[in-house]
């Protein structure tokens, strides 16, 4: 069911539905109750429809919360970017599953008009929030439906992220791009405009600290004929330490302040108002297009498939090994969200051609190589490919590529014929 923004002044009513499919966001989502008509977040101006500031009795009044533990959220004295209190999200390695992920996050309900403001200032403590070489997401326009998110904000390596699936994208291949290193110990204020659609008059520009740093046209969201209108999230998901597994790091803290939503008709000065942000721009990024698919070359090996592995796309732990004409029985195996990786050398890129119950054309442009695709950290995708509705034969043909995007020299063809069931 949805529940949408009714107008400006109203507060908001609640949704129920999750990206977490991880970056995946394979996640599972439970509708939350209605909105309490208290705020807790005070009045910038006519065209703002949300804005929590942490100060009030009601924080995140009615919204969906994914908090699996006691300190997942809370509120600080200190740091604050405006008034006397900030939210404090934490996340430890060793915390259990919420709504499908390790997760401490807040879900907005989805939104009545797809031309929106969306704004928050955020601070990353050095002592928490150590370097690490996984990735996890701090906010995210979610769809539902078993995908990744349409448009995420990433972290890896103490570096921002922007991530637009392909099936997003409308390029047929997932842009990663790059805006810039995480500034720490100081606030970092963003306010992204976007008008989400799934055709070419889609429009994402991101602002940190007042400046643009990315400027995007085209696809940006999943078809409405195959998923709800996006919805937003704020908090910490990181998928690489489902099921107790760890990282580089085993905590994440971060403090946001006034998260806020702005109508069709807010401004940048709207939405960034309140203290000064003693922080800079660092390494701005711009682009005018939708970013197209690299076609720089990673290798020129075109090694082909050796062989094929089932991948438990919920735990992302291999199941089995399998070939030519092979028959997987899922409900056995316990599997009932799931993958296939090509295993190969590293090669440019590789396009998977799959025919049968459900038809997929997929171009994996990183290593590990997947038909549903993953995040190159042992993330795994598994789309709507799950059971029962993916039961059914199959034919898989596996190409490697010289070249990212499906490009450059064409190595040797490897195709497999399988049944789900």
């Amino acid at each position: 069911m949805n529940f949408k923004l009714r107008n400006v002044l109203m507060p908001l009513l609640v949704g129920a539905v999750v990206f977490s499919c991880e970056q995946k966001e394979l996640e599972e989502i439970t509708p939350a109750g209605s909105l309490n008509a208290e705020s807790s977040g005070k009045a910038v101006s006519a065209n703002i429809i949300y804005n929590e500031t942490f100060e009030g009795s009601t924080i995140w009044s009615g919204l969906h919360k994914q908090f699996g533990t006691s300190y997942a959220f809370g509120t600080s004295n200190s740091p604050v970017f405006e008034g006397p209190k900030a939210g404090r999200f934490e996340l430890r390695d060793s915390d259990p599953i919420t709504s499908g992920g390790t997760r401490a996050e807040v879900l907005f309900p989805e939104q009545s008009n797809l031309h929106r403001w969306y704004g928050y200032s955020v601070y990353f403590p050095s002592a928490d929030y150590a370097r690490d070489s996984y990735t996890e997401i701090i906010s995210q326009w979610h769809q539902g439906g078993g995908t990744s998110p349409s448009i995420a904000l990433e972290i890896k390596d103490d570096r921002y992220n922007v991530v637009i699936p392909s099936g997003a994208s409308g390029t047929g291949s997932t842009q990663r791009i790059d805006i810039g290193a995480v500034a720490k110990n100081t606030w970092n204020q963003f306010a992204f405009h976007i008008k989400h659609s799934s055709g070419s008059d889609g429009l994402l520009e991101i602002y940190l600290n007042g400046k643009k740093i990315l400027s995007r046209s085209g696809s940006n969201m999943y078809s409405l004929s195959s998923a709800s209108a996006p919805r937003w999230k704020v908090g910490i998901y990181k998928w690489k330490w489902n099921d107790s597994k760890t990282t580089d790091t085993k905590k994440r803290v971060l403090f946001y302040d006034n998260v806020r939503i702005g109508n069709e008709k807010a401004s940048l000065a709207e939405m960034s108002s309140g203290a000064s942000s003693s922080s800079t721009t660092t390494e701005p990024v711009a682009s005018t297009t939708t970013e197209p698919a690299p076609t720089t070359s990673t290798t020129t090996s075109t090694s082909q498939a050796s062989s094929f592995t089932l991948v438990d796309a919920s735990s992302d732990k291999d199941v089995m090994n399998f070939g030519d004409g092979a028959t997987l029985d899922l409900s056995s195996l316990g599997v009932r969200k799931f993958n296939v990786r090509a295993n190969m050398d590293k090669v440019g890129s590789v396009k998977f051609e799959l025919t049968g119950t459900q038809n997929r054309t997929y171009t994996d442009n990183q290593f590990p190589y997947a038909v549903q695709g993953d995040s190159g950290d042992g993330n795994y995708y598994f789309g709507n490919w799950e059971m029962p509705t993916a039961a059914g034969t199959y034919t898989l043909k596996v190409t490697p590529y010289s070249n990212s995007g499906a490009s450059g020299t064409a190595g040797t063809s490897t195709t497999i014929r399988f049944t789900v069931k």
